[in-house]
């Protein structure tokens, strides 16, 4: 209960002196710029905002009138009783909105009048508010402390408890800070993590360290109604390509077959397998493969999914090869087959491996041919659509024709983009060009 006193005073008006101090009024104090160790305490501060004074009687309608004027501030009510006993209210306004009662629009002075009983003559009364770090957003913290000629934290991504953040090295020396402010905002974040070095183009994973909270990387995201469950250090997982993976999936018929050739923990297989896809899966990263089968059986499709611990070019020249052999003389199969290269930075050097990957005499109509998805990257950004064309044929061997897309996934960089070419290809790339031995077969888990 507030006490008798500490908050009204009447005929509120502000000086331009005020008017110029309230617009940023729930900044924190200046003498918080630079900090790197947290000081909770230095973010208290006081303030004085507009109120409005209203009987019990008329406060439901005040309160739905004033909607769009009210104080909207973190663990702070915009409606409080004046005094014990009093039988009236004050609802707190956004002093960025309303400076004075004239601010408040015709009609809603009208209402409150007619309705309230407010007398609208009198004017806004003030309130002494004081804030503290628990009522601002880790937004308003960081402007106030990082360096105001630098960039800003840019963002960061939540894998599960987990907050992976790629902090700039200008933003070092703030780094556990950042960490603890985050995970101080944050509901159900254990832990904040920081990239300390690039992505391992082999296994896709990378060094990390914790900025605050525990060392604990097993976590588990959802997406799309499949579950996930990994090993954040030692595996990829960008949620950034949520899209992109429910996008592949809906190409996808149930009867279509899909070769993931770089699956990691399965974003694209799990969910093809629920669609009724045949899926074979592989993944050269062994923690990317075991979190892989764990994923395949919590998500219960190991009736459709076969998993591989194979280099990629390897998987397509052997594994792949033969099931495909088998399916295209297969006068009962029906459905496309479906190739997803989610390796960015080197995807397209695996687009070799279909080189003479089926017998002599396959029957291979238009409509039979492999239809690839390959992700990459391209740092041509007036002309990325014809940079990656002309990497994809030159890796394929041969010139691609045939209904070749290009899909923008997402803006990596500055100067950097990454792209899916999705096409056919081409018979002749893929028959052999004399009777050479049958490819090998390779042992697989399910």
């Amino acid at each position: 209960m507030l006490k008798r006193g500490c908050f009204l005073r009447t005929l509120f008006n502000f000086s331009a002196t005020q008017r110029m101090s309230m617009a940023s009024s729930f900044s924190p104090p200046d003498a918080v710029r630079g900090m790197t160790a947290l000081d909770r305490s230095a973010f208290t501060r006081s303030y004085e905002i507009p109120a409005l004074l209203v009987s019990q009687s008329g406060i439901g309608y005040a309160v739905k009138m004033l909607k769009s004027f009210r104080l909207k501030v973190p663990k702070i009510a915009p409606v409080i009783e004046r005094e014990e006993g009093s039988g009236s209210k004050l609802i707190l306004l956004d002093p960025d909105k309303v400076k004075s009662i004239s601010d408040l629009p015709a009609d809603t002075l009208a209402g409150l009048k007619d309705k309230c009983k407010v007398d609208t003559e009198t004017g806004l009364s003030s309130y002494s508010l004081q804030m503290t770090y628990d009522n601002l957003t880790y937004d308003a913290i960081f402007k106030a402390i990082l360096p105001a000629d630098k960039d800003k934290l840019s963002g960061y991504s939540r894998v599960g408890h987990i907050l992976h953040l790629n902090l700039k090295d200008h933003l070092l020396d703030y780094k556990e800070l950042i960490g603890q402010v985050l995970l101080d905002k944050h509901t159900g974040i254990r832990t904040v993590v920081n990239k300390t070095t690039t992505i391992d183009n082999t296994f896709r994973n990378f060094s990390m360290e914790v900025l605050a909270g525990e060392e604990d990387f097993i976590t588990t995201v959802k997406e799309h109604g499949c579950s996930y469950q990994m090993d954040f250090s030692k595996v990829y997982w960008n949620p950034r390509l949520d899209t992109e993976h429910q996008r592949i999936v809906n190409e996808l018929n149930p009867e279509d077959v899909l070769y993931d050739v770089f699956a990691g923990i399965g974003p694209f297989s799990i969910p093809a397998a629920k669609k009724g896809c045949s899926v074979l899966a592989n993944d050269l990263n062994e923690d990317s493969f075991a979190w892989l089968n764990c994923n395949v059986k919590a998500n219960k499709v190991g009736n459709k999914v076969r998993t591989f611990n194979l280099d990629g070019r390897e998987f397509i020249r052997t594994v792949v090869a033969n099931d495909m052999k088998t399916r295209l003389v297969d006068e009962n199969f029906r459905g496309a087959l479906h190739f997803v290269m989610n390796l960015p930075a080197l995807a397209l050097e695996f687009l070799d491996a279909f080189n003479e990957v089926l017998p002599v005499g396959t029957n291979l109509p238009n409509e039979r041919l492999p239809v690839v998805h390959c992700h990459c990257f391209t740092k041509e950004m007036q002309n990325a659509t014809a940079d990656v064309l002309s990497r994809a044929e030159s890796c394929v061997g041969h010139e691609l024709t045939d209904s070749v897309q290009m899909h923008l996934v997402r803006n990596v960089a500055p100067n950097k983009e990454m792209y899916c070419i999705t096409f056919r290809v081409p018979g002749a790339v893929m028959l052999k060009k004399d009777n050479e031995p049958a490819l090998k077969r390779v042992k697989c888990t399910r």
